[in-house]
Protein backbone atom coordinates (compact mmCIF):
# COMPACT_ATOMS: atom_id res chain seq x y z
CA UNK A 1 0.00 0.00 0.00
CA UNK A 2 1.33 3.05 -0.80
CA UNK A 3 1.68 5.95 2.14
CA UNK A 4 -0.09 8.65 2.64
CA UNK A 5 1.11 11.70 4.47
CA UNK A 6 -1.60 14.92 5.66
CA UNK A 7 -0.41 18.33 5.92
CA UNK A 8 -0.96 20.44 8.95
CA UNK A 9 -3.56 22.29 6.95
CA UNK A 10 -5.64 19.40 6.33
CA UNK A 11 -4.75 18.93 2.68
CA UNK A 12 -4.38 15.22 0.84
CA UNK A 13 -0.68 15.50 -0.37
CA UNK A 14 -1.32 12.72 -2.76
CA UNK A 15 -4.81 14.00 -3.68
CA UNK A 16 -3.59 17.76 -4.92
CA UNK A 17 -0.18 19.54 -4.40
CA UNK A 18 -0.02 21.24 -1.35
CA UNK A 19 1.34 24.20 -2.24
CA UNK A 20 -0.94 25.13 -4.80
CA UNK A 21 -3.71 24.21 -1.95
CA UNK A 22 -2.16 26.10 0.87
CA UNK A 23 0.47 27.82 -0.18
CA UNK A 24 2.24 26.94 2.80
CA UNK A 25 6.13 26.30 3.23
CA UNK A 26 5.29 22.79 5.71
CA UNK A 27 3.52 21.64 3.07
CA UNK A 28 6.43 21.86 0.58
CA UNK A 29 8.64 19.81 3.28
CA UNK A 30 5.83 17.32 3.63
CA UNK A 31 5.31 16.57 0.11
CA UNK A 32 8.98 15.85 0.01
CA UNK A 33 8.96 13.63 2.62
CA UNK A 34 5.85 11.72 0.99
CA UNK A 35 7.66 11.71 -2.16
CA UNK A 36 11.18 9.81 -0.61
CA UNK A 37 8.37 7.49 1.15
CA UNK A 38 6.55 6.89 -1.94
CA UNK A 39 10.06 6.57 -3.83
CA UNK A 40 11.50 3.58 -1.28
CA UNK A 41 8.18 1.84 -1.27
CA UNK A 42 8.78 -1.69 -2.75
CA UNK A 43 5.69 -1.67 -4.18
CA UNK A 44 5.41 1.92 -5.78
CA UNK A 45 4.93 1.60 -9.49
CA UNK A 46 7.78 1.80 -12.12
CA UNK A 47 5.96 4.71 -14.02
CA UNK A 48 5.65 6.37 -10.70
CA UNK A 49 9.41 6.01 -9.94
CA UNK A 50 10.33 6.70 -13.29
CA UNK A 51 8.35 10.21 -12.67
CA UNK A 52 10.45 10.37 -9.45
CA UNK A 53 13.64 9.92 -11.10
CA UNK A 54 13.33 13.32 -12.53
CA UNK A 55 12.68 14.99 -8.70
CA UNK A 56 14.42 17.97 -7.68
CA UNK A 57 15.28 16.84 -4.47
CA UNK A 58 19.02 14.28 -4.12
CA UNK A 59 17.68 12.09 -1.28
CA UNK A 60 14.06 11.65 -3.58
CA UNK A 61 16.43 10.57 -6.75
CA UNK A 62 18.71 8.38 -4.44
CA UNK A 63 15.96 6.14 -3.13
CA UNK A 64 14.82 5.95 -6.73
CA UNK A 65 18.36 4.72 -8.07
CA UNK A 66 18.50 2.35 -4.93
CA UNK A 67 14.90 0.94 -5.28
CA UNK A 68 14.90 -2.80 -7.41
CA UNK A 69 11.30 -1.37 -8.89
CA UNK A 70 12.74 1.72 -10.79
CA UNK A 71 12.65 0.38 -14.85
CA UNK A 72 16.31 0.44 -16.26
CA UNK A 73 15.72 4.12 -18.26
CA UNK A 74 15.15 5.61 -14.92
CA UNK A 75 18.27 3.93 -13.64
CA UNK A 76 20.37 4.61 -16.68
CA UNK A 77 19.49 8.24 -16.80
CA UNK A 78 20.61 8.39 -12.87
CA UNK A 79 24.02 7.31 -13.95
CA UNK A 80 25.07 10.83 -15.02
CA UNK A 81 23.74 11.87 -11.70
CA UNK A 82 25.23 13.09 -8.55
CA UNK A 83 27.81 10.69 -6.96
CA UNK A 84 25.79 10.45 -4.04
CA UNK A 85 22.95 9.22 -6.43
CA UNK A 86 25.20 7.33 -8.54
CA UNK A 87 26.45 5.39 -5.46
CA UNK A 88 23.12 3.96 -4.39
CA UNK A 89 22.47 2.85 -8.20
CA UNK A 90 25.72 1.05 -7.85
CA UNK A 91 24.00 -1.03 -5.28
CA UNK A 92 20.75 -1.72 -7.21
CA UNK A 93 20.99 -5.51 -8.74
CA UNK A 94 18.34 -4.39 -11.53
CA UNK A 95 21.03 -2.44 -13.50
CA UNK A 96 21.23 -3.11 -16.82
CA UNK A 97 24.35 -4.39 -18.74
CA UNK A 98 25.34 -0.87 -20.42
CA UNK A 99 24.17 0.73 -17.08
CA UNK A 100 27.09 -1.50 -14.90
CA UNK A 101 29.67 -1.34 -17.70
CA UNK A 102 29.34 2.52 -17.30
CA UNK A 103 29.74 2.37 -13.32
CA UNK A 104 32.44 -0.12 -13.86
CA UNK A 105 34.70 2.93 -15.18
CA UNK A 106 33.40 5.74 -12.92
CA UNK A 107 36.52 7.92 -11.18
CA UNK A 108 35.02 7.68 -7.88
CA UNK A 109 36.22 4.75 -5.64
CA UNK A 110 32.65 5.10 -3.34
CA UNK A 111 30.57 4.30 -6.63
CA UNK A 112 33.25 1.38 -7.61
CA UNK A 113 33.25 -0.09 -4.09
CA UNK A 114 29.32 0.38 -3.95
CA UNK A 115 29.78 -2.21 -7.38
CA UNK A 116 31.77 -4.64 -5.67
CA UNK A 117 29.67 -5.49 -3.57
CA UNK A 118 26.11 -5.39 -5.78
CA UNK A 119 25.10 -9.26 -6.08
CA UNK A 120 24.10 -8.76 -9.91
CA UNK A 121 27.67 -8.08 -11.17
CA UNK A 122 28.62 -10.25 -14.24
CA UNK A 123 31.47 -12.68 -14.06
CA UNK A 124 34.14 -10.80 -16.05
CA UNK A 125 33.85 -7.92 -13.57
CA UNK A 126 34.80 -9.95 -10.52
CA UNK A 127 38.68 -9.87 -11.36
CA UNK A 128 39.14 -5.98 -12.62
CA UNK A 129 36.83 -4.77 -9.21
CA UNK A 130 38.31 -7.61 -6.60
CA UNK A 131 41.97 -6.53 -7.60
CA UNK A 132 40.99 -3.36 -6.29
CA UNK A 133 38.91 -3.31 -3.88
CA UNK A 134 38.82 -6.97 -2.42
CA UNK A 135 36.99 -6.21 0.82
CA UNK A 136 33.92 -5.19 -0.57
CA UNK A 137 34.13 -8.51 -3.16
CA UNK A 138 34.58 -10.76 -0.42
CA UNK A 139 31.45 -9.55 1.05
CA UNK A 140 29.09 -10.27 -2.00
CA UNK A 141 27.22 -13.33 -1.58
CA UNK A 142 26.79 -13.75 -5.49
CA UNK A 143 30.86 -13.74 -5.57
CA UNK A 144 31.52 -16.26 -3.04
CA UNK A 145 28.92 -18.87 -4.72
CA UNK A 146 30.88 -17.99 -7.95
CA UNK A 147 34.01 -19.18 -6.54
CA UNK A 148 32.28 -22.22 -5.19
CA UNK A 149 30.83 -22.75 -8.85
CA UNK A 150 34.13 -22.44 -10.60
CA UNK A 151 36.80 -23.99 -9.58
CA UNK A 152 39.09 -23.79 -12.54
CA UNK A 153 38.20 -20.62 -13.06
CA UNK A 154 41.82 -18.23 -14.07
CA UNK A 155 41.41 -15.39 -11.75
CA UNK A 156 40.83 -17.92 -8.76
CA UNK A 157 43.93 -19.17 -9.28
CA UNK A 158 47.05 -19.26 -6.74
CA UNK A 159 49.58 -16.64 -7.93
CA UNK A 160 46.51 -14.55 -9.82
CA UNK A 161 46.14 -10.99 -8.91
CA UNK A 162 42.83 -11.50 -7.39
CA UNK A 163 44.25 -14.04 -5.08
CA UNK A 164 47.43 -11.98 -4.09
CA UNK A 165 44.90 -9.09 -3.29
CA UNK A 166 42.47 -10.60 -1.25
CA UNK A 167 45.23 -12.61 0.85
CA UNK A 168 46.80 -9.00 1.43
CA UNK A 169 43.90 -7.75 2.84
CA UNK A 170 43.02 -10.89 4.46
CA UNK A 171 39.58 -11.56 3.08
CA UNK A 172 40.02 -14.16 0.83
CA UNK A 173 37.16 -16.57 1.40
CA UNK A 174 37.62 -20.55 3.07
CA UNK A 175 38.03 -22.14 -0.47
CA UNK A 176 40.61 -20.06 -1.80
CA UNK A 177 42.48 -20.45 1.36
CA UNK A 178 42.48 -24.49 0.67
CA UNK A 179 43.70 -23.58 -2.41
CA UNK A 180 47.10 -21.70 -1.78
CA UNK A 181 47.47 -23.96 0.83
CA UNK A 182 47.08 -26.92 -1.46
CA UNK A 183 49.59 -25.28 -4.45
CA UNK A 184 49.73 -21.90 -3.53
CA UNK A 185 53.44 -19.62 -3.67
CA UNK A 186 55.60 -19.61 -0.34
CA UNK A 187 54.88 -15.98 -0.57
CA UNK A 188 51.26 -16.68 -0.40
CA UNK A 189 51.49 -19.04 2.25
CA UNK A 190 53.57 -16.61 4.05
CA UNK A 191 50.74 -13.90 3.73
CA UNK A 192 48.12 -17.02 4.91
CA UNK A 193 50.56 -17.37 8.40
CA UNK A 194 49.52 -14.05 9.14
CA UNK A 195 45.57 -14.69 9.00
CA UNK A 196 43.90 -15.02 12.38
CA UNK A 197 41.58 -17.80 11.29
CA UNK A 198 44.16 -19.55 9.11
CA UNK A 199 45.78 -23.28 9.41
CA UNK A 200 48.96 -22.37 10.72
CA UNK A 201 50.13 -25.84 11.89
CA UNK A 202 49.57 -27.29 8.17
CA UNK A 203 51.26 -24.11 6.66
CA UNK A 204 54.39 -24.50 9.11
CA UNK A 205 54.77 -28.30 7.76
CA UNK A 206 54.42 -27.32 4.30
CA UNK A 207 57.49 -24.85 4.70
CA UNK A 208 59.95 -26.31 7.57
CA UNK A 209 63.12 -24.59 5.95
CA UNK A 210 60.85 -21.35 5.08
CA UNK A 211 62.68 -19.52 8.13
CA UNK A 212 60.19 -16.31 6.65
CA UNK A 213 57.12 -18.18 6.81
CA UNK A 214 57.77 -19.61 10.03
CA UNK A 215 58.33 -16.00 11.69
CA UNK A 216 55.02 -14.64 10.47
CA UNK A 217 53.51 -17.94 11.94
CA UNK A 218 55.15 -16.72 15.31
CA UNK A 219 53.67 -13.41 15.14
CA UNK A 220 50.67 -14.38 14.50
CA UNK A 221 48.52 -13.61 17.73
CA UNK A 222 46.26 -16.33 16.82
CA UNK A 223 48.70 -18.81 16.93
CA UNK A 224 47.75 -21.71 19.66
CA UNK A 225 50.63 -22.08 22.69
CA UNK A 226 51.17 -25.74 21.29
CA UNK A 227 52.46 -24.12 17.93
CA UNK A 228 54.63 -21.38 19.64
CA UNK A 229 56.27 -23.85 21.53
CA UNK A 230 56.85 -25.97 18.68
CA UNK A 231 58.20 -22.97 16.55
CA UNK A 232 60.84 -22.17 19.80
CA UNK A 233 62.17 -25.44 19.95
CA UNK A 234 62.73 -26.12 16.62
CA UNK A 235 63.39 -23.09 15.26
CA UNK A 236 67.26 -20.70 15.42
CA UNK A 237 67.47 -17.73 17.80
CA UNK A 238 65.53 -15.67 15.61
CA UNK A 239 62.33 -17.66 15.40
CA UNK A 240 62.33 -18.12 18.61
CA UNK A 241 62.58 -13.90 19.47
CA UNK A 242 59.70 -13.57 17.26
CA UNK A 243 57.48 -16.17 19.57
CA UNK A 244 58.77 -14.09 22.83
CA UNK A 245 57.74 -11.23 20.71
CA UNK A 246 54.21 -12.86 20.58
CA UNK A 247 51.92 -11.25 22.94
CA UNK A 248 50.20 -14.78 23.53
CA UNK A 249 53.92 -16.41 24.26
CA UNK A 250 53.73 -18.41 27.68
CA UNK A 251 55.75 -16.76 30.39
CA UNK A 252 58.45 -19.31 30.60
CA UNK A 253 58.85 -19.26 27.07
CA UNK A 254 59.97 -15.33 26.87
CA UNK A 255 62.29 -15.85 29.99
CA UNK A 256 63.57 -18.74 27.78
CA UNK A 257 64.60 -16.64 25.05
CA UNK A 258 65.72 -13.74 26.92
CA UNK A 259 68.21 -16.17 29.27
CA UNK A 260 70.50 -16.73 25.95
CA UNK A 261 72.21 -13.90 23.96
CA UNK A 262 70.03 -10.32 24.31
CA UNK A 263 72.66 -9.18 21.60
CA UNK A 264 70.14 -11.19 19.38
CA UNK A 265 67.50 -10.33 20.59
CA UNK A 266 67.92 -6.24 20.78
CA UNK A 267 68.98 -6.65 16.96
CA UNK A 268 65.51 -7.95 15.92
CA UNK A 269 63.82 -5.45 18.20
CA UNK A 270 63.12 -2.96 15.33
CA UNK A 271 61.14 -5.33 13.19
CA UNK A 272 58.97 -6.97 15.78
CA UNK A 273 57.11 -4.33 17.87
CA UNK A 274 56.75 -4.21 21.94
CA UNK A 275 53.55 -5.85 23.01
CA UNK A 276 54.59 -8.81 25.44
CA UNK A 277 54.89 -6.95 28.65
CA UNK A 278 57.38 -10.41 29.74
CA UNK A 279 59.53 -8.54 26.71
CA UNK A 280 58.98 -5.47 28.06
CA UNK A 281 60.28 -5.99 31.34
CA UNK A 282 63.00 -8.11 30.51
CA UNK A 283 64.37 -5.13 28.23
CA UNK A 284 63.67 -2.41 30.76
CA UNK A 285 65.61 -4.51 33.47
CA UNK A 286 68.59 -5.29 31.10
CA UNK A 287 71.56 -2.68 31.74
CA UNK A 288 72.78 -3.29 28.36
CA UNK A 289 69.70 -1.98 26.47
CA UNK A 290 70.30 0.69 23.99
CA UNK A 291 68.58 4.37 24.45
CA UNK A 292 66.60 3.77 21.48
CA UNK A 293 64.37 0.50 22.69
CA UNK A 294 63.98 2.40 26.10
CA UNK A 295 62.40 5.66 24.08
CA UNK A 296 60.35 2.88 22.78
CA UNK A 297 59.38 1.27 26.35
CA UNK A 298 58.83 4.84 27.54
CA UNK A 299 55.66 4.70 25.10
CA UNK A 300 54.09 2.39 27.27
CA UNK A 301 51.38 2.40 29.54
CA UNK A 302 52.33 0.17 32.31
CA UNK A 303 53.62 1.81 34.95
CA UNK A 304 55.99 -0.84 36.80
CA UNK A 305 57.53 -0.68 32.86
CA UNK A 306 57.76 3.37 33.08
CA UNK A 307 59.03 2.91 36.56
CA UNK A 308 61.82 0.54 35.38
CA UNK A 309 62.74 3.25 32.83
CA UNK A 310 63.11 5.70 34.74
CA UNK A 311 65.50 3.87 36.89
CA UNK A 312 67.78 2.58 33.78
CA UNK A 313 71.05 3.83 34.00
CA UNK A 314 70.95 4.52 30.10
CA UNK A 315 68.14 6.36 30.47
CA UNK A 316 67.98 9.20 28.18
CA UNK A 317 67.33 13.37 29.09
CA UNK A 318 64.40 13.07 27.21
CA UNK A 319 62.86 9.88 28.58
CA UNK A 320 63.03 11.08 31.77
CA UNK A 321 61.30 14.41 30.94
CA UNK A 322 58.56 12.62 29.52
CA UNK A 323 58.14 10.07 32.81
CA UNK A 324 58.22 13.37 35.15
CA UNK A 325 54.62 14.69 33.56
CA UNK A 326 52.85 11.44 34.91
CA UNK A 327 50.96 12.53 37.90
CA UNK A 328 52.47 9.11 40.15
CA UNK A 329 54.50 9.63 42.97
CA UNK A 330 56.77 6.54 42.33
CA UNK A 331 57.13 7.58 38.71
CA UNK A 332 58.54 10.84 39.85
CA UNK A 333 60.44 9.58 42.58
CA UNK A 334 62.36 7.18 40.37
CA UNK A 335 62.88 10.27 38.33
CA UNK A 336 64.11 12.69 40.61
CA UNK A 337 66.66 10.08 41.92
CA UNK A 338 68.11 9.34 38.23
CA UNK A 339 71.48 11.40 37.77
CA UNK A 340 70.48 12.11 34.29
CA UNK A 341 67.90 13.98 34.85
CA UNK A 342 67.70 17.68 33.60
CA UNK A 343 68.23 20.63 35.88
CA UNK A 344 64.86 22.05 34.77
CA UNK A 345 63.03 18.49 35.70
CA UNK A 346 64.46 18.53 38.92
CA UNK A 347 63.82 22.40 39.90
CA UNK A 348 60.11 21.47 38.82
CA UNK A 349 59.92 18.61 41.21
CA UNK A 350 61.20 20.85 43.87
CA UNK A 351 58.59 23.58 43.47
CA UNK A 352 55.70 21.38 42.36
CA UNK A 353 53.20 21.41 45.40
CA UNK A 354 51.14 18.20 43.92
CA UNK A 355 50.55 15.36 45.63
CA UNK A 356 52.53 13.47 43.31
CA UNK A 357 55.78 15.51 44.13
CA UNK A 358 55.66 14.44 47.94
CA UNK A 359 58.54 11.95 48.29
CA UNK A 360 60.30 13.54 44.80
CA UNK A 361 60.44 17.23 46.31
CA UNK A 362 63.28 16.74 49.08
CA UNK A 363 64.93 14.39 46.96
CA UNK A 364 65.03 17.26 43.80
CA UNK A 365 65.88 19.82 46.22
CA UNK A 366 68.61 18.26 47.65
CA UNK A 367 70.33 17.43 44.50
CA UNK A 368 69.77 21.15 43.38
CA UNK A 369 71.46 22.06 46.41
CA UNK A 370 74.24 19.61 45.66
CA UNK A 371 74.54 20.58 41.91
CA UNK A 372 75.31 24.52 43.31
CA UNK A 373 77.50 23.12 46.10
CA UNK A 374 79.80 21.46 43.76
CA UNK A 375 79.28 25.05 40.87
CA UNK A 376 80.25 27.20 43.90
CA UNK A 377 83.34 24.61 44.65
CA UNK A 378 84.62 24.58 41.23
CA UNK A 379 84.39 28.46 40.68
Amino acid sequence: MTPTVTCICGCDLLGARPTATCGRRSCAFALRANDLAVARAPDTTPEALAALAAHRSLLVRAAVARNPATPPAALARLASDDVRVVRELAANPSIDAATLRQLLRHRNVTVRRALASNPALPDGAYATLGARHPRQLALNPAWLAHVDDHPSHPAYRPNSDLVWRLLLARVAPPVLVARVLATGTSRERGLLASHAGSSLEAIADLHPENDGVRRTIARNLACPESLLRRLAAEGDEALRVAVAFNPAAPPDLVRQVFAGDRAQVLAWWPRLPLQHLGVMRALADDPATPAAVLRELARATSHKILRRVASHPRAPADVLRQIAEVELGSLRTAVAQHPATPRDVLLRLASTSHWSTLAARPIARARLCAHEARAAAHG
